[in-house]
């Protein structure tokens, strides 16, 4: 981890070099062509979104389109878009801690959710990393975050891979577009209530570290649910604070409510695996893929610090 004061969890936080990744699982010759020029000058966070705080992050540097109108963006909304401005920076440059998990669950979406004809939309997708790598192996991915300074770097990072790509090797660079991935500031409330995303438009949703910190879980679900096409995927990467140690609970109900009223971090909530899983079942999916690491010293315990994993079908 980067020189910071970390929140306990630090374990939870996940992120990868995009070179890395593309290394591994890009189609050829993406990877051959992108991985060294990006190496180490490009990565991404995009397991779980957590709370790695420093002195910079609590500065108040913000884009200068963060403030939506209130026509566009709820109150709860602008608040959350202010919090992640501040961790946009850092939360783009951090190192990885698990990326074994990470191109595991990369790899499992892109086996069990996508065709070259996925027409795909990301929530909370924060620098973009996750929908850049799986870009290649859909139609189109519309990747959104609430927050403008996250799609700002999303934007940039997108730039600078396909400029990278096409002066290794211009006589590949339509196979090694990146064009089809769009970045929008939005929210998922947005999203809906606009019709930016509309029932039964999209072959798979991804929610990655976000339905830990939405106020209305089920309903969240059910919204996401509803964008989906008959047999379409559900999945998410989430942090279950409710099936961690008393200690580490006990931050989540004293420390961090805190943080949250003086706007400075997050909502987050208590959910555990059983909660999450049931909502997803309640929302009419069936649960596909399950998946948490395990610990260390026990192969058949799952890690609680880390996120689960779930893709949910849509019957």
């Amino acid at each position: 981890m980067r020189a910071s004061r970390l929140l306990p969890l630090s374990a939870a936080v996940s992120t990868i070099s995009l070179s890395s990744s593309l290394k591994l699982f890009a189609k050829e010759p993406i990877a051959n062509s992108i991985r060294n020029s990006v190496a180490s000058t490009i990565t991404t966070r995009t397991s779980v979104r957590f709370l790695s705080l420093s002195p910079t992050d609590m500065g108040s540097s913000q884009s200068s389109n963060t403030n939506k109108s209130d026509t566009t963006y709820t109150a709860r909304d602008q608040k959350n878009a202010k919090i992640w401005d501040r961790f946009a920076n850092n939360y783009s440059k951090s190192p990885i801690s698990d990326e074994v998990s990470y191109q595991h669950k990369l790899q499992k979406t892109q086996e069990l959710c996508f065709t070259s004809n996925s027409q795909v939309v990301e929530v909370a997708g924060g620098t973009g990393g996750t929908s850049l790598i799986h870009a290649p192996y859909v139609r189109h991915i519309l990747a959104t975050d609430v927050s403008a300074q996250m799609i700002e770097i999303a934007k940039a990072k997108q730039i600078v891979l396909q400029q990278q790509a096409k002066e290794e090797t211009p006589t590949a660079s339509k196979s090694m577009d990146l064009s089809n991935v769009d970045f929008r500031q939005a929210s998922i409330e947005e999203l809906d209530r606009t019709g930016m995303v509309g029932p039964a438009s999209k072959d798979v949703v991804m929610a990655h570290s976000i339905l830990h910190l939405v106020d209305n879980r089920d309903e969240t679900i059910r919204t996401l649910t509803k964008w989906l096409k008959p047999g379409g995927y559900l999945v998410t990467s989430t942090i279950c604070p409710g099936d961690m140690s008393w200690m580490v609970q006990g931050i989540f109900r004293t420390v961090l409510p805190i943080g949250h009223a003086l706007g400075l971090l997050p909502k987050v909530n208590a959910l555990t695996r059983r909660d999450l899983v049931q909502s997803m079942k309640n929302a009419g999916l069936d649960i596909v893929y399950e998946w948490q690491p395990s610990l260390l010293n026990n192969d058949k315990q799952p890690d609680t610090s880390k996120a689960v994993f779930l893709i949910g079908k849509k019957k």
